[in-house]
């Protein structure tokens, strides 16, 4: 099927789900939060996409190509592999898919993440444009929104298993590059950390060329699927250095594909190995 057909069997499931999806988070509406939803986005691009307020999964299935450039999008790639990571929305319309929800009235929300082993889930709570206070409740009532996802997901485990008709896809997906396994990656990071030089040689086509050691980091981390925020934070330096980093290797190797870069820098470390 392609994409269109996708997620129009995908609409037609969230629409048979929609009275027990309402069932589930009645309790949440005394608190003043009127839509829930619940995401799961897995690494092919495909996900499923529950919520109480039909019309607006009927918008995204048919609207909604890619979370790039969005600000629940980016929040994606902070999510860590063992913990919850919380996200209140913004107050202001800060990308194309804030718009969408302010426009259908779904505002002053919050957004729980945690990371599967093959999938990202998410658990959105929201009011209306209205309703005041919601930040203050998510924040004073956090640990209480973590175990009803948990909850959620004991009551709801029938319709949030990922089956072949419930699943859709972004359109206009791009499939992540090569990343290392974690015996690649343990084997390299035990490398560098015993291997007492600064300059580390690459080999790409018939060039050698000289990483430093923080450039190695860089795309150490890189490989293991980090953004450059998050490789930041790990070696305590700033985006814009690290993104220096970067270019620093694109402008040594000649390449700008960051794919190509991982590829030629795991083959090389690994055949010294």
């Amino acid at each position: 099927m392609n994409p269109y057909q996708l997620n129009f069997c995908a609409y037609k499931y969230a629409e048979s789900a929609h009275s027990e999806i309402l069932s589930l988070c009645d309790p949440l509406l005394t608190f003043g939060i009127k839509v829930f939803a619940y995401f799961r986005f897995f690494n092919d691009g495909r996900y499923i996409y529950l919520c109480n307020n039909l019309e607006w999964i009927e918008f995204c299935l048919q609207n909604v190509h890619n979370n790039e450039g969005t600000s629940l999008g980016e929040e994606i790639t902070h999510v860590p592999k063992d913990n919850y990571h919380c996200f209140l929305w913004p107050i202001k319309k800060s990308d194309y898919l804030m718009s969408a929800l302010y426009e259908f009235n779904i505002w002053n929300g919050l957004s729980i993440f945690k990371q599967r082993e093959d999938s990202i889930e998410l658990w959105g709570f929201a009011g209306d444009r209205k309703i005041e206070g919601l930040q203050n409740f998510y924040i004073e009532n956090i640990e209480i929104l973590k175990d009803f996802t948990s909850t959620f997901n004991m009551n709801a485990s029938e319709i949030i298993s990922p089956k072949k008709d419930c699943l859709a896809i972004y359109k206009n997906f791009k499939k992540q590059g090569p990343v290392l396994n974690e015996q690649e990656e343990e084997k390299i990071r035990a490398f560098i950390k015993a291997t007492p030089i600064h300059k580390y040689p690459i080999i790409f086509g018939e060039k050698e060329i000289y990483l430093s050691d923080k450039e190695i980091q860089c795309v150490n981390l890189l490989s293991s699927g980090k953004n450059a925020k998050q490789i930041a934070s790990n070696l305590k330096l700033s985006p814009r250095t690290v993104e220096k980093h970067f270019e620093n290797i694109k402008n040594k190797i000649g390449c700008e594909s960051r794919d190509i870069i991982i590829k030629t820098y795991k083959e090389s470390i690994l055949n010294w190995l």
